[in-house]
């Protein structure tokens, strides 16, 4: 874990810092805003490309690695077409938004995109499950050190006029490259390969998966919905979101820590709690450490929200100092979350999780709707900060009633 922590805190930031920066400040506010809301549109539906299949997919062969050859080559099969399907519901769900035809391209080549990062992702769940962490780790931030090249290429290298269709045609092709180097990886732990499709196999494992798949369509909701709430409530929608995105940038990227961990610590909860450890040891010592990390991390952001800001961004204003300094406390839950949430995943408390989620969705949804409309991002901030925290706290309260009452 130690490895895969430390190639993503080299390659990532840089990427982010360096790259998605200098981006924004090239097309501005408006035009980033508008890609950051279909962008977060895309991923609304984006638990359609995988219907729980990777959490699934990463207990089993962690627990089963003998199933992998079965497994790959099905899934494989079956992921193309729910990818059909999931270009056809984006597309119908963008009609009934009333997108223009020029936002409709753009979701277009996204929605290519989040098809070969979801296959990225199953394979890589798979090297994961596996406890292939070095491999995992280098494929993690493969597609990060080629867009980091092309965007270089074509930002400061002057080949074309950098718009924001380079920056998604950047993307795609470092995608496919990792896609296919991470398929060859996997492919050469298998035993054999079939272009047979196993039906009751696939039957099965979209019966147990499924309740993964409406965890994470859940957590997607309150977690980007305001991108989108943003652009489609507001006259000024765009500036908003991109003043939001601008913010929202250094708390997706230090979130990568918590995920990371999430990824690496799925299959060793599972492999503890199916050999009887004691997994609540490991799980509350984690969490301890996260929360004096994150809050820490919260406390400086507030303190010099303006002076990083002020040093990130062009149009850097009070008012962008201000959103980060608050959407900064978030980290708190949402760190909590991925050690908590992940240890219930692994023991099997889907059901549980859903019904949290489903709190979740409706108190964001709610916050959102009404305080946007009155405070713009700063409302946004105010719901996501309550929503993250909130949720944190109650799947704590859970995953400590449930394990410190299992027998040690």
């Amino acid at each position: 874990m130690g490895f895969l922590i430390f190639v993503n805190l080299i390659v990532k930031p840089f990427w982010i810092f360096g790259i998605e920066v200098n981006v924004q400040n090239i097309l501005g506010a408006v035009e980033y805003g508008n890609y950051f809301a279909l962008y977060n549109f895309v991923l609304l539906f984006g638990v359609f490309l995988d219907l729980g299949i990777n959490y699934y997919n990463n207990r089993e062969i962690s627990r089963n690695p003998e199933k992998l050859s079965l497994h790959f080559s099905n899934i494989i099969q079956l992921k193309f077409f729910i990818s059909i399907g999931y270009v056809l519901l984006v597309l119908a769900m963008a009609f009934i938004f009333q997108y223009s035809f020029q936002q409709i391209q753009l979701l277009m080549l996204l929605m290519l995109n989040q098809i070969l990062l979801y296959y990225l992702l199953f394979f890589r769940s798979n090297l994961g499950a596996l406890q292939q962490f070095r491999k995992d780790s280098l494929v993690s931030v493969l597609d990060k050190l080629m867009m980091i090249f092309l965007c270089a290429l074509v930002i400061w290298g002057g080949i074309v006029h950098f718009n924001i269709w380079w920056f998604l045609i950047v993307q795609t092709i470092a995608l496919t490259i990792s896609v296919l180097v991470s398929f060859s990886l996997v492919y050469k732990e298998t035993q054999f390969f079939t272009f047979k499709l196993d039906l009751p196999l696939l039957k099965k494992i979209l019966l147990k998966s499924y309740p993964y798949a409406l965890i994470v369509l859940l957590m997607s909701i309150y977690t980007r919905v305001d991108g989108v709430m943003l652009e489609r409530m507001l006259s000024n929608g765009k500036q908003e979101a991109g003043i939001y995105a601008a913010c929202y940038r250094l708390l997706d990227a230090i979130s990568q820590l918590g995920l990371l961990s999430s990824v690496v610590l799925l299959p060793v909860f599972s492999k503890m709690i199916k050999n009887k450890q004691n997994v609540w040891r490991l799980a509350f010592g984690l969490g301890i450490g996260f929360f004096i990390f994150s809050t820490s991390l919260a406390i400086g952001a507030w303190v010099f929200r303006q002076p990083i800001m002020d040093l990130l961004y062009t149009e850097s204003t009070s008012y962008y100092g201000q959103i980060f300094g608050l959407l900064m406390f978030s980290f708190i839950g949402i760190s909590a979350m991925y050690v908590f949430s992940t240890l219930l995943t692994a023991n099997n408390n889907l059901k549980l999780l859903n019904y949290i989620a489903v709190f979740g969705v409706l108190l964001n949804v709610g916050l959102n709707f009404f305080l946007i409309s009155s405070h713009q991002a700063l409302g946004a901030t105010v719901a996501t900060v309550f929503t993250q925290n909130l949720i944190a706290f109650i799947q704590f309260i859970f995953a400590f009633k449930i394990f410190r009452s299992i027998p040690k």
